[in-house]
């Protein structure tokens, strides 16, 4: 077609036929320019209009690695999970940054370029003798990729989300009522009776039919977890050998050629000289004891579909789902006889229930408790945790039944005694008070900037970014 035109070029249809292509190629970079779909957005995410761009988190992203020693750069880089959440934390952090530097520009906070040579005057690191030395602050500059501008940037939006800040940061003390109040629910204590009634007291010597047991097992269902049976092929390898290294991975390339030209796992591990290993069943859950399985979220990967080449420490390998079995209940014969047992709990249950509600008619009716025993109590101590909450969440004078994991309890809440004052004990809530009514104050304010600076996510390059 091209060659034809280009040789009629001067023939009146040619040059029309040519014209036509040459208006197609032109509109579409004017609508193109028009629609603004030349125009990418390169931001991760936009807080209250001001974008994080992608060069940004690199740089931030590049010099916090410089920071890291080689052990936690190798543990960062050889996990996935640990990649992603690498890459959210620092995303988060300066979400937060640009977050309060745009608060601090609507309140109309500045720093001059004084405020910010004096701060870097006066950094210890930057100092020899205590005197500001330009060739030290250079080199530290220089190791760590920073340029001046990006250096006094970073002092100039660190000063001002400290200003932003301050406010919130200002420790106001909480008031007096709430340490005292907070004092007396802690240190109070009430003067109880209480009365167990347990299961294990009540002997079943019946045997239970078949169809009682069926209406157990329909109440307490046995869940059997999914399983996955896998497959793998594994390539011997020296890994700390780099010519090793390299030939495994050579080997390990082959033989995912081979899968993927559809050679069973089995015949491509005997063509390689390789290991093939098939996993019966691996529950999720449960954790194999197998380094390959490890090395790979089998529980993340489709049936059928084999993983990349995983580095292991006995070598390369590639991994296969070959079946997936869904969650589902365990057929009842292979539970039958714990169901005998838990048949009789149930059966216990029912009369230890009946013999504390007697209990509690009786201590209704005339105040006495039959084999009950008096308490005084605090919040942590004093009786069984399920007989000190009733205690407390019920008013004085209230009779109940508490139930409990293999008991019930009957309870009665007879008085309460004041908290004697302590000087050391008031003096250290007074401080828990004060801390939890910042804590308070900065969630508040934290709630306020999210909605007066909202967070629009570019999804497209937020994926790409994190690995998702």
């Amino acid at each position: 077609m091209l060659e034809y035109l280009r040789k009629a070029s001067d023939k009146p249809v040619a040059k029309i036929l040519i014209g036509i292509l040459i208006f197609s190629f032109v509109g579409w970079g004017v609508a193109s320019w028009i629609f603004g779909e030349s125009r990418i957005d390169d931001s991760i995410l936009r807080v209250g209009g001001a974008p994080i761009k992608i060069q940004s988190f690199d740089a931030q992203r590049g010099r916090i690695i410089n920071s890291m020693s080689r052990e936690e750069q190798k543990k960062m880089y050889s996990d996935k999970r640990s990649q992603k959440a690498f890459s959210e934390q620092i995303l988060s952090q300066m979400t937060t940054q640009l977050m309060l530097q745009q608060r601090a520009i609507d309140l109309g906070l500045t720093v001059s370029e004084t405020q910010v040579a004096m701060i870097i005057k006066a950094e210890p690191a930057f100092q020899i003798n205590k005197k500001f030395d330009l060739a030290k602050f250079n080199v530290i500059l220089s190791h760590a990729q920073m340029t001046e501008e990006q250096l006094a940037d970073s002092i100039r939006g660190e000063t001002l989300r400290r200003m932003v800040l301050s406010g919130v940061d200002a420790r106001m003390p909480a008031p007096k009522f709430m340490a005292s109040a907070m004092y007396k629910s802690r240190y109070t204590t009430r003067e109880i009776e209480f009365a167990s009634v347990k299961f294990s007291d009540f002997n079943i010597s019946e045997k239970p039919t078949e169809q009682q047991l069926r209406e157990t097992y329909a109440k307490n269902p046995k869940l059997v977890p999914e399983s996955r049976k896998v497959s793998y092929v594994l390539i011997p390898t020296k890994m700390s050998q780099p010519d090793n290294y390299d030939a495994g991975y050579k080997i390990a390339q082959k033989v995912e050629d081979d899968l993927i030209s559809g050679e069973s796992m089995p015949n491509a591990a005997a063509k390689a000289k390789a290991k093939f290993v098939s996993v019966p069943a691996l529950f999720m859950g449960q954790k194999s004891s197998d380094a390959v399985v490890m090395a790979a979220d089998i529980f993340a990967m489709d049936q059928g579909i084999e993983s990349e080449i995983l580095e292991t420490k006995s070598g390369f390998a590639i991994l296969r789902v070959d079946s997936v079995t869904p969650q589902h209940n365990a057929p009842f014969e292979s539970v039958k006889k714990d169901l005998v047992a838990k048949w009789k709990t149930d059966q216990q249950e029912k009369m230890a229930y009946k013999k504390a509600n007697e209990l509690l008619i009786k201590l209704n009716a005339d105040g006495k408790l039959s084999g009950g025993q008096s308490a005084k109590v605090g919040r942590a101590n004093g009786a069984p945790v399920e007989v000190l909450n009733m205690a407390f969440a019920n008013r004085i004078g209230t009779k109940t039944i508490v139930p409990a994991a293999n008991a019930f309890y009957v309870l009665n809440v007879k008085k309460e005694i004041p908290a004697t004052a302590n000087a050391d004990k008031q003096k250290t809530l007074a401080g828990e008070a004060n801390a939890m009514i910042n804590r308070a104050l900065a969630d508040d304010y934290m709630t306020f900037m999210q909605r007066k600076y909202p967070i629009k996510i570019n999804q497209r390059v937020y994926k790409r970014l994190i690995g998702e």
